[in-house]
């Protein structure tokens, strides 16, 4: 059986690890919660100057840096699609775009399916989109 002596070091190397994993984790929530917000603005500014297409690249950069309850990625989803929808395209065009949006959401890896009520909207403009 160990002795006392013997275990306190290993719960302080234990703690040591635990703490410096919580830190990483947290540098990474932040710089991705950074990026996300930085995308979004890009894209509302690239949005109001009509610049359509580089809009839209920068709100799927806004979602892929996603994380569970990251507001910016949810924001980005929504406002793209709105654009998406409010949007003078071709049917072709607008087909392209709406997958596009479709795979930047299914390429989010989480416990559950993020923003899958979007999600379901996107299938079902799709769906309309393929009927003649």
């Amino acid at each position: 059986m160990p002795s006392a002596e013997s275990i306190r070091p290993n719960r302080k190397r234990w703690l040591a690890a635990a703490l410096a994993a919580a830190f990483i984790a947290g540098a990474l929530i932040l710089r991705l919660g950074l990026l996300s917000s930085s995308h979004l603005g890009e894209a509302a500014n690239l949005s109001k100057r009509g610049d359509y297409l580089a809009a839209l690249d920068a709100y799927t950069d806004s979602i892929r840096n996603y994380f569970p309850g990251n507001p910016w990625s949810r924001r980005a989803a929504g406002e793209a699609f709105q654009m998406i929808r409010s949007a003078s395209r071709e049917a072709q065009a607008r087909r392209r775009d709406l997958e596009q949006l479709r795979g930047s959401i299914l390429a989010l890896r989480s416990f559950y399916q993020p923003y899958s009520s979007i999600l379901n909207e996107i299938q079902t403009e799709l769906g309309e989109n393929n009927s003649p």
